[in-house]
């Protein structure tokens, strides 16, 4: 899943991680292949031995709802000084519209504010086509570094 075969996470400006206000966005290009591995990754689908994925299937494959939570998820976790290891203590997603298979998607995450309880970040992420259609949207609360 990239674009232009590269996976991009970009941090807009000079905004620090962690600061309110600071966007992070990651662009991927799903392709048929790409919803079929993450389809096997899930459980959704068995890969024997045998198999192959078709290369021209006869409808537009539809991305699974899970795939457009993780580029939500993940652009929320570049907010953090570890990625790898950003700790949410809270995400509620909503989902409006499918992907498709050949549609390049971009997920930007914005820290809206920070949570007077704990001190974690309020993150707002965003997921949309290419030509602006909304995909999905979620709030996160993430802890701090």
């Amino acid at each position: 899943m990239a674009n232009d075969d590269e996976t991009r996470a970009e941090k807009h400006g000079d905004e620090a991680v962690g600061v309110v206000g600071a966007t992070t966005t990651l662009t991927r290009a799903l392709s048929e292949a790409d919803l079929a591995l993450f389809a096997l990754v899930m459980g959704e689908a068995d890969l024997a031995s045998d198999a192959r994925l078709d290369a021209e299937p006869s409808y537009q494959r539809v991305a699974p709802p899970a795939l457009l939570a993780a580029l939500l998820t993940t652009s929320a976790a570049q907010h953090s000084v570890r990625p790898p290891l950003a700790r949410f203590i809270s995400g509620q997603m909503r989902f409006s519209e499918p992907a498709y298979a050949e549609e390049t998607v971009r997920a930007s995450a914005t820290v809206t504010g920070i949570d007077d309880a704990t001190g974690a970040l309020r993150i707002n992420a965003r997921c949309e086509t290419q030509d602006g259609r909304s995909l999905a949207e979620a709030d996160f609360l993430m802890q701090r570094d």
